[in-house]
C-alpha cells in the first residue's frame, strides 16, 4: 500500500510540474524485475516490485484529465516521461515489445 501511495504521489508530482508549465524529466528504467525512477536525473525510487511500473502507467492511463496521441518514442527497457509546458512524451517497452506510446497532454491537474 505504501509503495502504491508513493507511486501515485510521484506521478501526481510529475503531472503537477507539467501543469505548472515547468520543464521536468521523469525517467523510469527497468524490465519489470527491477525498476529505478529518476526525477531531473536524481534517483528517487528503486524497487524490485514488478507491480510498481504497471501501477504508475495504469494510474496515468486511467486519469480522466489526460488526453493521448500516439507517437513512437524511446528505446527498449525504458519508460521516459519528459515535458515542457503541458505536454509529456511517453513510451513503454518490455522485452522489445511496445506496450504503450504516445503524448500525454495534461488538460488539468485534478488527479484521482
Amino acid at each position: 500500500m505504501i509503495k502504491k501511495l508513493f507511486i501515485i504521489m510521484l506521478v501526481t508530482t510529475a503531472l503537477w510540474g507539467c501543469s505548472q508549465k515547468e520543464e521536468f524529466h521523469l525517467t523510469i528504467e527497468g524490465d519489470y524485475n527491477e525498476v529505478t525512477v529518476f526525477m531531473h536525473g536524481e534517483q528517487v525510487h528503486h524497487s524490485t516490485d514488478k507491480d510498481d511500473i504497471s501501477e504508475m502507467i495504469k494510474n496515468i492511463e486511467n486519469n480522466k484529465t489526460m488526453k493521448t496521441e500516439g507517437k513512437l518514442r524511446e528505446p527498449e527497457g525504458k519508460v521516459i516521461f519528459s515535458g515542457e509546458e503541458e505536454t509529456m512524451e511517453m513510451g513503454l517497452y518490455r522485452n522489445g515489445d511496445l506496450l504503450y506510446d504516445g503524448y500525454l497532454i495534461a488538460v488539468s491537474w485534478i488527479y484521482g
